[in-house]
């Protein structure tokens, strides 16, 4: 069985331009029969397409996969970032410009709700039924 889950913003600050969207949990499964264009069953993608076009800007591969919706934001000096969590527990800090990870921290325990932003501090809960406070910089 194959399922998607896709999220879908439109780009703010340096990438106006784009959309951006997270394909995770969709690959194959031989025992089915289906077919997705995802890396496998526990990968996936964030992709970043051009507004205008439709083109393909990045595409970044997933470990893991993710249930929680990424968080799009722009900091203070107006660069743009994502924030994906992830069922292994990944915490990923991407550049929203470039889809290169800047940081990760891991939690132990999946992160299945998207967390929560307010100005520089986050809040999210794992699997593990934790709720964690990170201060992003």
């Amino acid at each position: 069985r194959s399922s998607m889950k896709k999220s879908l913003y439109a780009g703010i600050s340096v990438v106006s331009t784009a959309l951006l969207m997270s394909l995770v949990a969709c690959g194959d499964d031989s025992s089915s029969g289906t077919k997705a264009k995802t890396p496998d069953l526990e990968g996936g993608y964030l992709v970043a397409l051009d507004k205008r076009t439709g083109e393909e800007v990045w595409k970044k591969k997933l470990e893991m996969y993710s249930w929680s919706s990424t968080i799009l934001f722009t900091s203070e000096q107006g660069k743009s970032y994502l924030i994906q969590g992830c069922q292994n527990g990944d915490l990923l800090l991407i550049d929203a410009k470039t889809g290169d990870t800047l940081d990760s921290l891991n939690f132990g325990s999946g992160i299945e709700a998207t967390p929560a932003l307010y100005g520089n501090r986050l809040v999210l809960a794992t699997r593990s039924e934790k709720i964690i406070g990170v201060k992003v910089e």
